[in-house]
């Protein structure tokens, strides 16, 4: 039995190095769609401990892109406060004053009041909070990304 042979119009019969690459086209066009959407994926966050002012200490925090540049739109994070420097457990004590946002971002819950935060950045991927704390301790706010990965800050030392 013959194999029948395709002759409708729009059906092109490809052999050798004619053929067309449709794979390295769907690569290319998946590249540059996931490229788009890893500019925004938070994939590390970066500190600013600012100086203390009374009994108050601003804590910036930018989230940012695997490439290190600040995300271009808004992204969620879970935040806490740790006694230790590699994050590794959540304080066992809050500061004695507020935990608030200063001017960028949202707390969208507090999972522990002034220990654990759902936190959300503005379009430019910034958070900041002030810290106020009436007595001297050390923390380090940690940000956990989606992936699990704990992003460390320097230490916030209230003196």
């Amino acid at each position: 039995m013959a194999i029948p042979q395709r002759t409708d119009p729009g059906f092109a019969r490809y052999t050798g190095d004619e053929r067309p690459n449709i794979w390295a086209e769907h690569l290319a066009d998946h590249n540059a769609l996931h490229a788009e959407s890893v500019s925004d994926t938070v994939a590390g966050a970066s500190f600013v401990i600012g100086s203390q002012g009374g009994d108050i200490i601003n804590i910036g925090i930018v989230l940012e892109d695997a490439d290190g540049n600040a995300i271009t739109s808004v992204a969620v994070v879970t935040a806490f406060l740790s006694d230790d420097s590699g994050g590794l457990d959540v304080s066992g004590t809050a500061p004695d004053g507020t935990f608030v946002i200063g001017t960028d971002g949202f707390i969208v819950a507090s999972v522990t009041a002034k220990l654990v935060f759902i936190l959300q950045s503005d379009a430019v991927g910034a958070i900041d909070l002030n810290l106020t704390e009436t007595g001297a301790d050390t923390w380090f706010f940690v940000v956990v990304l989606a992936n699990g990965t704990q992003v460390v800050s320097g230490a916030i030392v209230i003196t």
